[in-house]
């Protein structure tokens, strides 16, 4: 039996929705990237702060730098990509598209890893805490997934 699938059937909606607010979000997180290069560093004060932080670590600036960061990032990222491509052939639509979410700020934060040799973060909290949209991303679809999968 020769089954197609649906072009934008009722599985694909969510994962459709999912995609296109993620990109939405990686380009703003490039454009915030931008902005707060182009400017001269402000020290953070009060309890948030817009400005560039540069963390040659890894997540919460745990230091792992330099070859170590790229062999433990680059395995990492192929995960996320088969976990999409196998979520997508299973008829996951909303998994694979959570997946390619993380994928998404992953590879923006990689992108600043190659360029600038840090991840620019630019969303200060209490002087301590950076973070960057790409981050929130990561995480977000990395939960929404799991969330996704509890569910099957």
């Amino acid at each position: 039996m020769n089954q197609k699938r649906p072009v934008l059937g009722d599985k694909k909606v969510p994962g459709v929705f999912i995609l296109t607010a993620g990109l939405a979000a990686v380009i703003a997180d490039r454009f915030f990237k931008s902005l707060v290069l182009a400017v001269p560093d402000v020290t953070p004060t009060g309890a948030l702060s817009f400005t560039s932080f540069r963390n040659p670590g890894i997540a919460f600036s745990l230091p792992l730098v330099g070859l170590a960061y790229w062999v433990l990032a680059v395995p990492v990222a192929a995960s996320l990509a088969a976990g999409l491509i196998i979520a997508y052939r299973r008829d996951r639509y909303e998994i694979a598209a959570a997946l390619a979410v993380s994928l998404l700020g992953a590879a923006s934060n990689l992108y600043d890893r190659a360029v600038y040799g840090a991840v620019i973060d630019y969303v200060i909290f209490f002087g301590r805490s950076a973070v960057n949209l790409a981050d929130v991303l990561i995480v977000f679809g990395l939960l929404w997934a799991a969330f996704r999968l509890e569910k099957a």
